[in-house]
């Protein structure tokens, strides 16, 4: 009976730890990429005033003193695209980054960017967009190569390209250019 029972305990032991184990592997296992975030993002809330045109120059005055105004919040630093984001060129800059996993400039770029996410100015979001899983983005904005950076406006309109221009290889030279 003693040998019975000392077997179930060793069998109750070893299964709880594999599912021990099994939990370990889950919980480090990488999400899919439909929800991965790239980087960093943060929202400012800002108070526009109602006589404000919504233009997505960067050199916009907010009048913070106006009885007529009201709060946004807009979204500024780098993550993967979602055409909700577009919005936020209402009040900034949209920057769209086609990106390819394959890609030695684009690599660099997307290295450089991380590494320097606190750069990114409150009025700027930068979102990545997968060259090779795009095909309407890159039809519509006439992407031929990776490493190409659009700027855009809250409707998804083209306002600025540099297609294949591998010197904007540092966040500084992107934000210099757009």
């Amino acid at each position: 009976m003693k040998s019975n029972q000392t077997h179930l305990r060793i069998g109750i032991l070893l299964v709880s730890i594999a599912i021990g184990i099994g939990i370990v592997v889950i919980s480090n296992t990488p999400k899919s990429n439909s929800s991965e975030s790239y980087g960093s993002t943060k929202t400012t809330e800002i108070s526009i005033n109602s006589n404000n045109s919504s233009n997505s120059s960067s050199s916009q005055n907010f009048n913070t003193s106006s009885a007529a105004s009201s709060k946004v919040t807009v979204e500024s630093g780098y993550t993967v695209y979602d055409s909700k984001k577009l919005e936020n060129a209402k009040y900034g800059k949209v920057i769209l980054f086609f990106h390819a996993t394959w890609c030695p400039s684009c690599k660099a770029l997307d290295t450089d960017i991380k590494k320097n996410l606190a750069n990114i100015p409150n009025d700027t979001l930068i979102l990545k967009v997968d060259y090779d899983s795009n095909p309407d983005l890159k039809s519509k904005y006439k992407i031929t190569s990776q490493h190409t950076l659009v700027q855009v406006n809250e409707n998804g309109d083209l306002i600025k390209t540099s297609p294949g221009l591998y010197q904007l290889n540092t966040l500084d030279s992107v934000l210099k250019n757009f």
